[in-house]
């Protein structure tokens, strides 16, 4: 019986297990004295460290695969050193044992040759009563370990698990401060209430070579954001919720930030974080309009807000420049916008807007060629004009790293120099060095996909979808966002002037230049016309109150 095989299937609970190489040697020893009993060969497979409570089974591929085997009818005889290595859960122990069952596959346990016949009714009915005290012990189990971590968390200790940075377990189980790390904790705190910005706390991190606890050299902005709004243990105390009962307990630790500074930092991340993006209370962002994201002001420079009053019937864009002056309190800093625009309907200016810019589309050479050589190309490497300015901004921010890192190497090796062992600075220096090849690498791999994007003519998918509905655009029936969409797509920026009291010059900045293109023949004679097209302007402009003209 040679060319019988035994299938071997073996699994521990922990990752501290298979470290420590406890129960998975036992398993397999296991195994092979019962396929060498019975004169079988055999094949292992290893699931290693796994959870077997998870009813999906997604992360246990092994077992996936092993059973995919069964159902091709490739496995007669399984060996697993107990029930509970094949599963804990309910749901999922029934999916096994069907699989097993329909394929009477005889089942091996221990060192025992005798196998479980699941063809034979008598063995088929122990196995499942089998499995279910295999599912009630595994339950017991998880409810006694979860009773302990409720208890061990009422009595103050830490629940189980990493620590957060900062923090460390002593040896009776208490959350206490780490030294070392939470020096970085309070210097995050404090630098932050002082003004500096998170990437430039980051920075300073940086220099300092301080180490994440994943052993990264770079604090990423996340990470500084989590410790400032998120993490209350800084404060003296956390709340740990459990999951059966749902009870909240709140745990005193030992504070690393006093109440003051902590409470400082979090109401000035508050700030920061509704002032982004020049935010601002009103109405508006319940109501979306199409033009707001688009519109500056000619004369100062300032971005436009809007006011939208539902229930008086009112709705107007207008320049900030007055708004955020009266946030400013000295006078060399306020913003000069002469003469002072005034505000102008948003209903009025998006119709106004949007029918320009269709007729500058529908009669664009440009636009047109542009969408037929796009579908006939390649467009693997595109991207959305977001996701090009976005590249942009990372390839900005990773050249300046890297200079950065250029100077700080000088500094470490310079310092080095004046040390007589290899002390702190080289130390410093191997670590700005070895960060340096990263942002380097990853600042390469950018500027190829912004090349690859740029080199596709900067449009993505949408573009098929237009080509269809060019005659449809001047449907009033046509989505918001199919409309805000397309502006995105072909708009940069429109600048609003004042001309003559209540008239405004609505200036569309395209992103290429289609306004007043053309097609050039070089050969009308032949039959089939070969052309070029010359590009028009980018720029065109509009009177709110309707009229066009084009700017040079």
């Amino acid at each position: 019986m040679t060319n019988q095989i035994l299938h071997i299937y073996r699994r521990v609970s922990t990752d501290q297990q298979e470290e420590d190489g406890y129960g998975l040697e036992t398993q397999l020893n296991a195994g092979k004295d019962v396929a060498e009993n019975l004169g079988f060969d055999y094949k292992l497979w290893d699931e290693g460290a796994q959870s077997s409570t998870k009813s999906d089974l997604q992360n246990r591929p092994v077992l996936t695969e092993l059973l995919q085997a069964v159902d091709e009818g490739e496995v007669e005889h399984l060996y697993a050193y107990n029930q509970d290595r094949l599963s804990r859960n309910n749901v999922s122990w029934y999916f096994i044992g069907s699989k097993l069952i329909g394929a009477k596959v005889k089942l091996y346990a221990e060192r025992n040759t005798v196998p479980k016949d699941l063809s034979n009714s008598q063995d088929a009915f122990m196995f499942g009563i089998l499995r279910e005290v295999s599912v009630l012990e595994q339950s017991q189990r998880m409810s006694r370990l979860s009773a302990g971590k409720l208890g061990r968390v009422k009595s103050g200790k830490w629940h189980g698990g990493p620590t957060v940075y900062g923090y460390k377990i002593d040896s009776d189980g208490f959350l206490k401060k780490d030294p070392k790390e939470a020096k970085w904790i309070k210097f995050i705190f404090e630098q932050y209430v002082a003004g500096r910005s998170v990437d430039e706390i980051s920075l300073e991190l940086f220099k300092s070579g301080v180490l994440t606890r994943r052993k990264k050299t770079q604090w990423s902005g996340a990470t500084i954001r989590n410790v400032i709004s998120t993490t209350n243990h800084y404060a003296g105390f956390y709340y740990y919720t459990h999951g059966e009962s749902n009870e909240t307990v709140r745990v005193d630790c030992d504070p690393i930030v006093g109440k003051r500074l902590f409470n400082k930092a979090r109401k000035l991340f508050a700030e920061r974080s509704y002032n982004a993006k020049g935010r601002i209370k009103d109405t508006n962002l319940k109501h979306p309009t199409l033009l707001k994201d688009f519109l500056v002001c000619g004369h100062c420079g300032t971005r436009f807000g809007q006011k939208v009053y539902a229930a008086q019937y009112r709705s107007h864009y207008y320049c900030r420049a007055n708004e955020k002056n009266q946030k400013i309190f000295e006078q060399k800093k306020k913003i000069k916008c002469k003469p002072r625009l005034q505000s102008m309907k948003i209903e009025t200016a998006d119709e106004v807007v949007w029918n320009a810019i269709i007729d500058v589309i529908e009669n664009s050479h440009l636009f047109k060629e542009t969408v037929k050589n796009e579908l006939l190309a390649s467009n693997n490497y595109a991207l959305s004009s977001e996701e090009i300015i976005k590249t942009k901004r990372q390839i900005k921010k990773l050249q300046k790293q890297v200079h950065q890192a250029d100077d700080l190497i000088i500094g470490a090796k310079a310092m080095s120099k004046l040390e007589k062992t290899e002390g702190e600075s080289e130390r410093l220096r191997l670590f700005y060095e070895e960060q340096r090849e990263k942002w380097l690498e990853e600042l390469k791999a950018k500027q190829q996909q912004l090349l690859n994007a740029e080199g596709n003519k900067k449009w993505i998918d949408w573009v098929s979808e237009f080509e269809r509905r060019l005659a449809d655009l001047r449907n009033k029936e046509l989505a918001f966002d199919v409309k805000k969409s397309f502006v995105t797509e072909v708009i940069e920026t429109i600048e609003v002037h004042n001309t003559t009291v209540g008239e405004l010059d609505l200036r569309l900045k395209f992103k290429l230049p289609y306004v007043g293109d053309r097609l050039v023949y070089k050969d009308r004679s032949k039959k089939k016309k070969v052309y070029d097209v010359e590009n028009g302007i980018r720029t065109l402009s509009v009177s709110d109150r309707g009229s066009v003209e084009e700017k040079k």
